[in-house]
């Protein structure tokens, strides 16, 4: 696994747009995510994101009974018959609200006070528990959560979820969905909403480990998630049991990591 230079990765919204939003969550009468009970809990969890390699690992999905949703994945997974514990979401921008368009009381809305007041709204009457999104710039006190718990993670929900996920306890992960690059020409197994035509900007063929390893066509912010997971396993990934369903730049860090832990990679 080699280091790609020269990436940079940017907010999807201003850092004004993220305190309003804070500040708007503050006066919202809502549980923090560290007194809910399953904060400590300690079985298998399967995160899951949008990749077009989901539509082909449903059937096994379906099996576990912790099941953790990744951002625009909601609507998708809720009609694919997935029955999800958490739905997950720290999208400054109020599209996201479209992706909760079908949501179920079975379902607790992880939903970061970073979040958009539309997303509330799409939400209203569900279980919601707020959390605080940390690992940037902005001052723990802008959330006044200076006594709070602030998770880090990334610049991806995918990687937010899985901070979510330890947190809570769990070691067993496994990735559904998390391609992590452009298959077909397709970022995701279902199409976006309307509105979410959020650019993917350049796009570049990406070749991992030695000249004849696997290559992806990935787009920056897959990069970002990537260089962030490499860091978050580098630094966690000796307690945990990692497994990723399908193919993919993730799974090829996860089985370098692991041969590099058992002396069979430099």
């Amino acid at each position: 696994m080699k280091r790609l230079d020269g990436v940079t990765v940017v907010t999807a919204a201003s850092t004004s747009v993220f305190v309003d939003n804070i500040a708007k969550s503050a006066v919202r009468d809502l549980p923090d995510i560290h007194d809910l009970p399953e904060w400590r809990e300690g079985l298998p969890v399967a995160l899951v994101g949008g990749g077009p390699s989901l539509a082909d690992n449903l059937g096994e999905l379906k099996r576990y009974k912790n099941i953790m949703l990744c951002g625009s994945v909601h609507d998708y997974a809720v009609r694919s018959g997935v029955k999800a514990k958490w739905a997950v979401c720290c999208d400054p921008d109020p599209i996201a609200a479209a992706y909760y368009q079908e949501p179920r009381d079975e379902c607790v809305y992880l939903i970061a006070s970073a979040c958009d007041d539309a997303v509330h709204d799409a939400l209203k009457g569900r279980r919601v528990v707020r959390w605080h999104s940390g690992g940037s710039d902005l001052s723990p006190q802008i959330w006044g959560a200076d006594r709070k718990v602030l998770i880090g993670g990334g610049c991806t929900v995918g990687t937010r979820a899985f901070m979510i996920a330890m947190c809570f306890g769990f070691t067993n992960i496994h990735f559904f969905g998390f391609d992590g690059c452009l298959r077909g020409g397709q970022v995701h197994a279902y199409d976006l909403a309307d509105g979410d035509d959020s650019p993917l900007g350049d796009v570049s063929e990406i070749r991992l480990g030695s000249p004849d390893g696997p290559s992806y066509l990935m787009a920056g912010y897959m990069m970002g998630q990537l260089f962030d997971f490499q860091r978050l396993l580098g630094r966690y990934g000796d307690r945990l049991s990692l497994t990723v369903h399908g193919d993919g730049p993730l799974n090829d860090l996860v089985k370098f990591l692991e041969d590099k832990k058992n002396g069979e990679s430099d």
